[in-house]
């Protein structure tokens, strides 16, 4: 999207948030700037194009979510790993050695002194939308 002529007549733009009537980020177009960082939960990418001719696009993304410091969520392209303390489960009334997400098999590992679960997208019962 560096070449000026494309950019006359396609865009790719960055919003924060679940569409592009969200605050924008960044259009690719009008900036340099490559890393793009959202205070909601979600990121959009809205790409314009007249010609698909000789266009690629790749993106990839960390996410990470700590609400506090009992529980840590990192979200990578194609998978998430949830952190758990298991002190701070057994302070809520839940045993450490029963704990695991809808599928049955999706167990947690200690590591760390915590409970992690690696969740691959395509597992442990787990729907990706689009």
């Amino acid at each position: 999207m560096k070449n000026p002529q494309s950019c006359q007549s396609s865009s790719l733009s960055v919003y924060d948030g679940t569409s592009d009537e969200s605050a924008l980020l960044g259009d690719l177009c009008r900036t340099n700037r490559r890393d793009f960082s959202s205070t909601t939960n979600s990121i959009s990418i809205v790409i314009k194009l007249v010609n698909r001719e000789g266009f690629y696009f790749f993106a990839t993304y960390l996410s990470i979510f700590t609400s506090n410091q009992n529980v840590e969520l990192y979200c990578h392209p194609n998978y998430m790993r949830l952190r758990i303390s298991p002190w701070y489960l057994l302070s809520l009334g839940y045993s450490t050695n029963n704990i695991f997400l809808n599928d049955p098999q999706c167990h947690p590992q200690v590591v760390a002194n915590w409970l992690e679960f690696y969740i691959p997208y395509d597992g442990c019962l787990t729907v990706r939308q689009v």
